[in-house]
């Protein structure tokens, strides 16, 4: 049952990732990371910019902390389940500030 609900959740994130930081409205789950001017739980209207498009390619996993709004449940509770690619991107996160 852990694996349907893992597989479920990476699904829903890695379907997301390629929309996300295109068009609609996508909410960033990651840490405060001042420099690059994400804050958690900031929301995008229209893509992200394109400074954050350039930091997430130079950082993959970060792509897995950006997510439309309309599936921020499901992605929160990635980002909270030890083993799943959005928990590890956001550890990562952590200590890449």
């Amino acid at each position: 049952m852990s694996d349907d609900n893992t597989t479920t959740k990476t699904t829903v994130a890695d379907d997301a990732k390629t929309t996300a930081t295109e068009t609609g409205q996508t909410i960033y789950l990651g840490p405060q990371i001042l420099q690059k001017g994400l804050l958690s739980g900031q929301v995008f209207i229209g893509g992200v910019p394109e400074h954050i498009k350039e930091y997430i390619a130079s950082k993959p996993l970060m792509s897995q902390l950006f997510v439309p709004v309309s599936q921020i449940v499901a992605a929160q509770q990635a980002v909270n389940t030890p083993g799943t690619p959005q928990y590890i991107a956001y550890h990562n996160a952590l200590g890449g500030k």
